[in-house]
């Protein structure tokens, strides 16, 4: 006996709705869902041709690992945990020579689109691209004659350090990606605040004479600021979120390229979505990532110590 079940087709970002046929556990039709807002009913040709892909022979299931010139499958921890590692050596030798393809979804994921741009300054790369121009702009001079206004692009967020324009000031224009108020320019504009926020306060402090960097933790630091903490001789601290700011996979990275010294780390919880478990959660994460039982306790428990241990009124109880 056969059943419908409602869906959405994944060939691209349009994510058109989709009504399944399923018969013993197999797809037998795959109709466009008259039903979705979006798509009404529409289903291209591509989005047919999905019917085939779970179905697959071959269909890889597992990653691959390439050995020689064989592949062979590994387990998921171990490949995310190599090619962590080996994004972090890229970092650290090669930052620049990373590139990050984003992919044409950050059309309709502006969150998508912030964290890529996060994910590439982060890194210290401008390279950053995405097919938008491309596939996009049949659908945006569509979008625009039938609104009869500019829609901004949502393309290659951060992807230049400068930008030329040639004929048109896009702010007063209103069209364009680099007119204030665009995904592009807030995101550009955070990481900038951060950046000048953070040279203000180590500055301020740098500049008062009875201040010792080592008696202070600046807190609330990502990938873009908490080289500038260290280098002057102050704490970092990394506040944990479960998604925005530092999560525990970014806390890992920081701490592969920056190393274990003068760093904190703390779960966050306050007005957005906190996890009191962060802290142990981020240890996990860098168990997964190899990290010895002893770089795990300095961070954890050695560097909070020995930052508290400077208060005269400060012990740890003996058990």
């Amino acid at each position: 006996m056969s059943e419908t079940i409602p869906s959405y087709c994944r060939a691209c970002e349009g994510f058109c709705g989709v009504q399944l046929k399923v018969q013993g556990g197999r797809i037998t039709e795959i109709d466009g869902d008259p039903l979705n807002p979006f798509s009404a009913g529409h289903l291209c040709p591509v989005g047919q041709a999905t019917i085939e892909e779970p179905h697959a022979e071959g269909r890889p299931l597992r990653p691959r690992k390439r050995v020689g010139t064989e592949w062979q499958e590994v387990e998921w921890d171990q490949a995310i945990s190599e090619i962590g590692a080996s994004m972090a050596k890229l970092r650290r030798e090669h930052t620049r020579g990373i590139g990050l393809y984003a992919g044409p979804e950050l059309a309709f994921d502006h969150r998508g689109a912030i964290r890529a741009a996060a994910w590439a300054l982060g890194s210290g790369t401008p390279n950053l691209f995405s097919p938008l121009a491309m596939y996009g702009a049949s659908r945006l001079r569509a979008v625009e004659s039938i609104v009869g206004a500019a829609v901004p692009l949502t393309s290659d967020v951060g992807r230049a350090h400068y930008t030329v324009l040639i004929g048109s000031d896009q702010q007063e224009a209103r069209w364009g990606p680099l007119q204030s108020g665009t995904i592009h320019t807030q995101a550009q504009d955070y990481f900038r605040k951060r950046r000048q926020g953070t040279k203000l306060i180590v500055d301020l402090l740098k500049s008062h004479s009875g201040v010792n960097p080592d008696r202070v933790i600046i807190d609330h630091v990502e990938e873009h600021t908490i080289q500038a903490v260290l280098d002057q001789g102050f704490w970092a601290g990394i506040t944990l979120y479960p998604d925005s700011k530092s999560s525990p996979p970014r806390a890992v990275d920081m701490l592969e390229i920056c190393g274990r010294e003068r760093i904190w780390l703390n779960s966050a919880c306050d007005w957005g979505i906190s996890d009191p478990l962060a802290v142990p959660k981020t240890a996990i994460e860098m168990r997964h990532r190899g990290y010895s039982a002893e770089f795990v306790d300095q961070i954890l428990f050695q560097n909070p110590v020995r930052f508290l241990s400077q208060c005269p009124k400060f012990s740890v109880p003996v058990t």
